[in-house]
C-alpha cells in the first residue's frame, strides 16, 4: 500500500513540476521583445487587417489575414494615450503632431489617415479612427508580408506595434494564388 501512495505521491510531484515549466516556458514566450515593442512608448496601438472592397476576389471588409494578388488589404488603427487609456480625437491629433505608417517589408511606408467611418456616415452610426489601404499588385509573387504600425510625434516620442506572434511565423500577412477556374 505504502508503494502504491508514494507512485501517486511522484506522479503528482512530476505533474506539478511539468505545469510549472510550461507556465514558465509561458511566461518567456509572452515577455519575448517582438511582445515587448508592440506596447512600448507613450502611445497604445490597437489594429486589425481587412480585406479592402474593391478588386477583391473574397467577401469585403472582412478580417482576414489571407490575400490574393488584386485584394486591397485595409488596417484599421485606434491610437490611444497609453497614460489615461483613452483614444485620441482630432483635435488631440492635431495638437501631437500625430502621424502613423504601416511598415511592411518590400513596400513603402503606408500613410495612415484618420477619419470617420464609414465615410460620410451619420454622427450617430460612425466611428473614429484611423485607416489605409494597400491594393496588392496582380502580378504580385505569393508569399507572407510581415508588418507593423509605427506612430509618432512632433516631439519625435513613438510607439511601435507588431501584430502578436509574428516574430515566430504567426499572424503575417500571406499572399496566396488565386483559385484556378474549373
Amino acid at each position: 500500500m505504502n508503494v502504491v501512495r508514494r507512485r501517486v505521491d511522484e506522479v503528482a510531484l512530476s505533474r506539478k513540476a511539468f505545469s510549472l515549466s510550461a507556465l514558465a516556458v509561458l511566461a518567456g514566450a509572452l515577455s519575448t521583445p517582438g511582445r515587448a515593442s508592440a506596447q512600448a512608448g507613450p502611445y497604445a496601438i490597437e489594429a486589425d487587417v481587412l480585406r479592402g472592397n474593391s478588386n477583391s476576389m473574397g467577401a469585403d471588409c472582412v478580417a482576414t489575414s489571407v490575400f490574393y494578388p488584386g485584394d486591397d488589404i485595409v488596417w484599421r488603427v485606434v491610437i490611444s494615450d497609453r497614460s489615461t487609456g483613452a483614444p485620441l480625437d482630432a483635435a488631440q491629433i492635431a495638437e501631437l503632431g500625430i502621424k502613423a505608417v504601416v511598415k511592411m517589408r518590400g513596400a513603402d511606408d503606408i500613410q495612415l489617415h484618420y477619419g470617420s467611418h464609414p465615410p460620410g456616415g451619420k454622427p450617430a452610426e460612425s466611428e473614429h479612427y484611423w485607416s489605409c489601404n494597400y491594393p496588392i499588385a496582380k502580378n504580385r509573387a505569393t508569399g507572407t508580408l510581415p508588418w507593423s504600425i509605427m506612430v509618432s510625434d512632433a516631439k519625435d516620442r513613438s510607439s511601435t506595434f507588431t501584430p502578436i506572434g509574428q516574430n515566430i511565423g504567426l499572424a503575417v500577412l500571406t499572399v496566396v494564388a488565386k483559385p484556378t477556374k474549373t
